[in-house]
């Protein structure tokens, strides 16, 4: 399930200058502004374009920027490679929450098998964008976030790892996430305790580990005689047990209104019991809120939503897609309509507020999360939810351990 590798890594002192957000975390100002704080920040390799300050820049020039600012950061030693291979152990924390992983290389004939499990399903732009920054800079920069049901004894060995050991990297990030990173090189022990793993479930890299896949095949089909062990036919991957995850919803921000604000909520009460109670956070199974300028609703379904023999069917993304979205809205595949976005539930509700009252949405909805029991039933089915269903946090960062892909 894992092997050992030989990580490009920060210098220890400066890791955590040089670690950034991934980049679909991060938006433009606060990117432009990280950047003015820490100018080896890792963002100039996975978002250059705020580096340029140009969003009409070609991509085959914004992959040219990546590839030099990371030789650079290479050549000027910001980032160094290990000689030897080994694992890490990764804690994240933050307040309460903490959770401790282990990070290395899953192989990608794993993924493409069905061991690695995926719960939603990817959108092919984004995906070939991964797959051409793949290609072009050669490096794996942030690790697959994977989740697997606890083995209490690899727990147990890891514990002692980091009792016993180090840590090569400690620091705080700007959002207050603490990053502890441990280096692992006598690893066999926990290599054989990952083979007792029998599935990981992706909880986040959807993209990245499709677009590695499809670079895998793309090198394997140009490389003479492949061997099965070039560095191209593994993913970098974190891997953390079940029960230390916190799952967030991804909350949804739609930008116009079907019709007048009236009609709406009669519209909304042929399925929804609608008070007008300003609560922010749904109550209750099958219900949402709805936030509309002024004014925040609570929506309660007038079915049982727990009676579908379908786990997907009785989601609430589900339930607001079917029954709201795409009866009343006229919003079919969310992937691709661009009058839809989303905030994750870890930002809170006020955000959502904020931007209806400011006309930055139209309204907005705020929805449940989905339990990782949910999601790993729903992935053991072969079955996939709703894209932007989960929001995982605390998440590592890239620039902190990577692959050298080809």
């Amino acid at each position: 399930m894992l092997r050992p590798f030989k990580a490009l890594r920060p210098r220890p002192e400066i890791a955590g200058a040089v670690s950034a957000p991934c980049s679909s975390v991060s938006d433009d100002a606060s990117a432009r502004e990280l950047l003015s704080r820490s100018p080896h920040s890792f963002l100039r390799v996975v978002r250059p374009q705020v580096e340029a300050n140009n969003h009409d820049e070609p991509l085959e020039r914004l992959l040219e920027r990546s590839q030099q600012n990371l030789a650079k950061f290479l050549s000027d030693g910001i980032i160094v490679e290990d000689t030897q291979s080994a694992l890490y152990i990764y804690r994240l924390a933050i307040g309460e929450l903490a959770q401790t992983g282990i990070v290395g290389c899953i192989s990608l004939r794993d993924y493409e098998s069905g061991l690695i499990k995926k719960h939603e399903n990817t959108i092919a732009a984004r995906e070939e964008e991964c797959l051409r920054f793949i290609l072009a800079v050669g490096v794996q920069t942030s690790a697959v976030f994977l989740a697997y049901r606890e083995v209490p004894e690899l727990t147990c060995v890891i514990t002692d790892e980091q009792k016993n050991a180090s840590p090569i990297y400690d620091f705080v990030a700007e959002d207050g996430v603490q990053h502890t990173v441990w280096r692992v090189t006598q690893s066999a022990r926990i290599e054989s305790l990952c083979e007792q793993i029998p599935s990981a479930y992706i909880a986040d890299g959807h993209h990245r580990l499709a677009s590695s896949n499809q670079a895998q095949k793309k090198l394997r089909a140009e490389t003479k005689a492949p061997t099965g062990r070039e560095d191209y036919n593994f993913a970098l991957a974190a891997l953390f047990p079940h029960n230390q995850l916190h799952v967030f919803p991804y909350h949804r921000l739609i930008h116009f209104l079907p019709m007048e604000i009236p009609a709406l909520l009669k519209a909304l009460e042929r399925d929804f019991e609608v008070i007008r109670d300003g609560k922010k956070l749904p109550q209750g199974k099958g219900s949402f809120c709805l936030f509309l300028p002024g004014a925040c609703y609570s929506l309660q379904s007038r079915t049982n939503e727990e009676s579908y023999d379908n786990p997907v069917d009785g989601l609430e993304v589900t339930i607001l897609k079917r029954k709201v979205l795409t009866p009343i809205f006229g919003i079919g595949d969310s992937r691709l309509d661009g009058r839809v976005t989303y905030l994750a539930g870890s930002k809170g509700t006020d955000e959502l507020e904020r931007r209806v009252n400011r006309g930055e949405a139209a309204c907005a909805f705020s929805l449940h999360p989905t339990n990782i029991e949910e999601i790993m039933a729903i992935a053991d089915r072969g079955m996939v939810m709703e894209p932007k269903s989960t929001w995982f946090e605390p998440k590592h960062r890239s620039g902190v351990l990577m692959h050298r892909f080809r």
